[in-house]
């Protein structure tokens, strides 16, 4: 038995085929829309308070690259430069830990002026966590931000220490010199204080 073949057979055809091929390139496409349960999850363990450390530790362990934990824990509600020294003093690369931290702030709609002052909080604190400047740059780098913005960032945060968990690190001490008199009076004095004392 033949099959008459009529124009209502041929659009029929053509949308089964239409439909099928809007299925196999929707399906990646609603995968990619899903929600990641990590974002729950450290955006509850910020909440909760847990150990900055530890929330990294987990993301990073589940998959996710220090670069996107690191925005993850910002976006979720912590202060970037508590997480960028957390992160970097615990020995995450630098350069990652940077440009997830820049990558977050540069996502929360700041003006200018604010921008530059988040993005010299991030330097200030990696500074001070042990990062080196290439290091701040390249990251920054990554997350988009030009070498000279970064650099003017990086001479902010030396001017001004940024306060890191509450706490301002303080400016190095300058050398001390001790006064000595050869003569032999003011050395005598500090040797008899420095010594138990003899009649």
């Amino acid at each position: 038995m033949k099959i008459k073949k009529t124009p209502t057979l041929y659009f029929s055809c053509v949308m089964a085929v239409l439909f099928l091929m809007s299925m196999v390139v929707s399906s990646p496409l609603r995968a990619a829309e899903a929600p990641d349960p990590r974002l729950a999850q450290i955006a509850a363990d910020v909440a909760a308070g847990t150990d900055i450390a530890i929330i990294i530790q987990q993301a990073v362990a589940g998959g996710m690259t220090v670069a996107n934990a690191v925005e993850a824990v910002i976006k979720a509600g912590a202060d970037p430069g508590k997480v960028v020294y957390i992160a970097i003093t615990a020995n995450y690369s630098a350069e990652r830990v940077v440009q997830g931290a820049i990558t977050a702030v540069s996502k929360m709609g700041l003006s200018e002026a604010n921008f530059q002052t988040a993005l010299t909080l991030i330097a200030s604190t990696a500074l001070q966590a042990g990062a080196n400047p290439r290091q701040i740059i390249s990251g920054a780098a990554n997350a988009g931000v030009a070498n000279n913005v970064i650099a003017n960032a990086i001479a902010q945060a030396r001017l001004n220490s940024a306060p890191v968990f509450g706490y301002t690190a303080p400016a190095p001490a300058g050398p001390t010199t001790a006064r000595w008199n050869i003569g032999g009076s003011d050395m005598g004095w500090r040797a008899r204080q420095a010594s138990p004392h003899t009649p």
